[in-house]
Parts: C-alpha cells; structure tokens; sequence
C-alpha cells in the first residue's frame, strides 16, 4: 500500500499550487494537497503519514511531527526555516521590520504587496524576480487569513525542539532563497537528526513551483527508502 503523503502549501499560496509536484509523486504515495491556511498541527493526522511542507507549511509540518510523533513517519521540508525572522542569536532570517511592513502593506493594498512578495519568492540573491505577468497567479484570501500566517511565521521558533524529532527528515532547499537564506535550510538540517540536506542551484524561494521536477527527484529517493524501510 502506498503511504499518505500531505503537501502543505507555502504563505498565500492556495493548495493547487502544490499539485503538479503531488502529481510527480503519485506513483509512489496517496497525495494530498492543503494550503497553509487550512492545516491545524493539533488535528489529528492520518496513521502513518509523510508531511512535505514548504516554507510557512514546513514549519506547520515540523510543528505537527512535535505534536504527533506517532502518527508522523517522515519530512520532507523545502525552503523551510525552524525561526523565520531574526534574532541576536539567529541570522538566517529577514528583519521583523520588514515583516511587520509586509502586514502593513497588506491592509492597504493585498494584491500589491502579494505581488511584490511574489517577486521576491522568484528572485534569486543579487537577480530581480520576473516580471509579475510572469509569476504564478496570486491567491485571493482574505487579509485577516494572510495576516496570521505572516504573525506565525514572526513568532515561531522550534530550534529548540528539533533534537526531539525522531522521524526521518529530508531538507532540500534553494541556494539563492531571497525569502529564506540557505543558512535557515543547513542549520535546520544540522538540528533534525540525522537529517538529509540537499542543495538546488539557480532557482529562488519559489522552488516548488518554477521547478516541481527537481523537488519530485530529490523526494522520490527519500520515499523509496521509507517504502523499504516501512
């Protein structure tokens, strides 16, 4: 039987942005596709479930594997940070100024500030984004929804709990991420034990979506070993 995989979506981001890289894992696990908004890590999960999040929906995975270790039997964390923004102890993240601008610009204009945040998931450190015409279609949630995904990704801070994950975790992240530096990606990798890092070139934070194929073939090794291993 193939094992349930849920793929949770990243920041304004709707669950359909996700479905081409379910797709290209279809043969090897039951997909399900969940934007960011809708995941609770306190519900109860599938038995035996994998969780492949990215960005905000890889923190909402890891804090559903702390939740639920039981129930959690693998991760696969793209473009994901364990502490999003940063701290005197923590560089690989953005100032919480900027953040906290980002939900400004929210209540005065959603579809400007989605597509300036668009673009900056597109470009790549030193390399502007593409044109908006060329980028995914935003979403169209409701503001209060947006906000309490950017206020979770403000707050959040699992580093300390990640030694405490048991299961398997793959990590693959963008090495030129404008909205999370691969630092966040190495440091979340050294903290999960016995973690898997694996490093894409030339694409940006929207990784899953400009190129779901170099996702998918990092991930299908990852399931293959926990259908063997299962």
């Amino acid at each position: 039987m193939k094992p349930p995989l849920l793929l949770i979506a990243g920041w304004a981001h709707p669950a359909e942005s996700m479905q081409p890289l379910a797709d290209l894992l279809r043969d090897l696990c039951t997909p399900t596709v969940i934007a960011a908004s809708d995941f609770r890590p306190s519900s109860s999960l599938r038995p035996n479930v994998l969780l492949l999040g990215w960005s905000l929906g890889g923190q909402l995975a890891l804090a559903a594997a702390l939740a639920q270790p039981a129930a959690v039997t693998g991760l696969i964390l793209v473009n994901t940070t364990a502490r999003f923004t940063l701290g005197p102890d923590w560089v690989h993240g953005l100032p919480a100024g900027q953040v906290r601008a980002l939900g400004r610009a929210l209540r005065h204009d959603v579809a400007s500030a989605l597509q300036g945040f668009l673009r900056l998931s597109a470009a790549r450190h030193g390399h502007a984004g593409p044109a908006p015409a060329d980028l995914p279609r935003a979403p169209d949630p409701l503001t209060a929804t947006l906000a309490e995904g950017l206020r979770q990704l403000a707050e959040t801070d699992l580093r300390p709990q990640l030694a405490a994950l048991r299961c398997p975790a793959l990590v693959i992240h963008a090495h030129d991420d404008a909205v999370i530096p691969l630092g966040a990606g190495q440091a979340l990798a050294a903290g999960l034990p016995g973690a898997r890092l694996v490093v894409c070139d030339g694409v940006g934070h929207d990784l899953p979506l400009r190129a779901p194929e170099r996702v998918a073939e990092v991930a299908r090794d990852f399931l293959h070993a926990h259908r063997q291993t299962s």
